[in-house]
């Protein structure tokens, strides 16, 4: 078993790309969703910007079942943090990317510092899974759109 640990992601206040308001969620796409180890989507740390520096916790998934303990739900270690924005001015939630000063954008047990936020707008044609690893890659998407699925660790895509 490996050791997980929180990872902390700083939000600089040089970010031009959020507005006072906006709320800005940390996921990972591939994450223990469950007591039972599930897979999927899960929110790992969440806050509201307000101009200033955001310094966001992310949560750990903590496997304990060895010991007879619960399956905690959380981040899984070496993914990428996959980043969504709540636009309060257009009541809208937006896939984001983000440009690194510091760390890797990974959960790793360390800390990524976050200097710009840029909001996915896909016209639904160009947009899609872009990594060729994920089970519903799209080899026609021009610009990733944080959609990719991952298979379990024993599973093939399409679960057969």
């Amino acid at each position: 078993m490996t050791a997980t640990y929180n990872n902390f992601f700083i939000f600089t206040n040089t970010i031009t790309g959020l507005d006072d308001g906006d709320e800005v969620g940390l996921f990972d796409a591939a994450g223990i969703i469950d007591d039972q180890g599930a897979i999927g989507e899960i929110l790992v740390g969440a806050g509201i910007w307000t101009g200033e520096q955001l310094n966001l916790t992310a949560i750990a998934s903590n496997d304990l079942s060895i010991f007879g303990g619960p399956i905690q739900p959380g981040y899984v270690a070496d993914h990428t943090m996959a980043l969504k924005v709540w636009d309060t001015s257009e009541q809208s939630e937006y896939n984001a990317t983000y440009d690194i000063d510091v760390g890797s954008g990974t959960f790793n047990g360390l800390f990524t510092s976050i200097s710009e936020v840029n909001f996915i707008y896909c016209d639904g044609e160009n947009c899609g899974c872009t990594d060729i690893s994920a089970c519903n890659y799209d080899p026609t998407a021009v610009e990733d759109d944080n959609s990719c699925e991952y298979p379990d660790e024993c599973d093939e895509c399409g679960g057969s």
